[in-house]
């Protein structure tokens, strides 16, 4: 797991919602909701250990907050929450180029999730969104899985570990306390915990390294605060979340079709390497082009957003080639496959 170093906190004063995540070369960037030039919070990265607001094209009265970003080949899949005061606000999400990911220019971020959302993330192909009371929704393709915690009164975040994807934080107001809850997406899983340190609580918390925990400390009222670190939290078992699965599925939403033709492709892409492309009498150039094609219909009516992105710019990088694949290319269709395994359309197909 990674063992951080991290920025000069103390150039993180009026700040909140932290997310810290590792970098494929090692290294990690740290996130978080920045107060702007008015009242509003706005999205926040590191940029030479300073605290650099992203420049999102959204009215100066927005909010935007609850940072989530996952590294993927080279770019930062991140999601946050937008909207204006009052609401009603939204899941977005954008991808950013990972040398360093603040642009000169505005960012166009697309809504990740059509459903209004006060919490919650999208990585991958999961969109995970909250209302103030609940649920939690996770949606993977056209999987639907519902967490209920009645005793919730107030939800403000809901966000991830970003070493083990799997594993949800929560803040919430229960009891008239802030609580920070650790609990897996499935049952059985690990049983929930409350995350806790004495004299202190974990708002807003994700985990870091190896048992830290890095939160908004209160500093003065209740939206004074800056990021810090707890060394050594407890954990404390917590009962009373519940676990409801919906699934639906039409006849290209289906996780087990997609598999097929990316297996497909791949197949034609290894016939093309070995000869059977451009000049060949079994070209199978046109095959392996129809295969990802069909991948593509299946992960858009899947809304895997991460399977569109890679089948686009896969088919870009072949285009350039005429269609002459790469081990790049061979690459990437196995990770979409081996990717797929993990996913749970509810189709009945067999």
């Amino acid at each position: 797991m990674l063992t951080p170093a991290l920025p000069d906190l103390s150039a993180f004063a009026h700040t909140h919602m932290p997310f810290y995540s590792p970098k494929g070369d090692g290294g990690a960037w740290l996130f978080c909701a920045r107060a702007g030039q008015g009242p509003a919070w706005k999205l926040a990265t590191t940029l030479d250990g300073q605290p650099a607001i992203l420049p999102l094209p959204f009215p100066e009265e927005w909010n935007i907050c609850c940072p989530c970003a996952s590294w993927d080949d080279g770019d930062w899949d991140i999601s946050f929450i937008a909207g204006p005061p009052g609401g009603p606000c939204h899941l977005y999400s954008l991808f950013l180029d990972g040398a360093r990911p603040v642009a000169d220019q505005p960012i166009e971020p697309k809504i990740a999730a059509n459903a209004p959302a006060d919490a919650g993330f999208a990585r991958a192909d999961w969109r995970i969104t909250a209302t103030r009371r609940g649920p939690i929704v996770i949606r993977r393709g056209n999987f639907i899985r519902k967490i209920e915690i009645p005793a919730i009164k107030y939800l403000y975040r809901v966000a991830y570990n970003p070493c083990q994807p799997h594993q949800f934080w929560i803040t919430a107001d229960i009891g008239g306390k802030y609580r920070l809850i650790r609990l897996d997406d499935a049952p059985p899983g690990n049983a929930a915990e409350v995350i806790g340190a004495a004299g202190e609580e974990l708002y807003k918390g994700v985990p870091i390294g190896d048992s830290a925990v890095v939160y908004a400390r209160r500093d003065g009222g209740f939206e004074e605060r800056s990021i810090a670190i707890c060394a050594h939290p407890v954990s404390t078992p917590f009962q009373g979340v519940g676990y409801k699965d919906d699934t639906s599925a039409d006849s290209l939403s289906c996780i087990q079709c997609f598999r097929k033709h990316v297996s497909a492709a791949l197949g034609f892409a290894r016939e093309i390497w070995n000869g059977h492309g451009a000049g060949d009498h079994l070209d199978h150039r046109p095959d392996l082009a129809a295969e990802i094609a069909q991948a593509e219909l299946h992960a858009d009516a899947l809304g895997i957003e991460g399977y569109k992105t890679a089948l686009r710019k896969l088919r870009h990088s072949l285009e350039f080639t005429k269609w002459d694949p790469t081990q790049a290319n061979l690459d990437t269709l196995r990770r979409l496959w081996e990717s797929s395994l993990a996913v749970n359309c509810g189709c009945a197909k067999k």
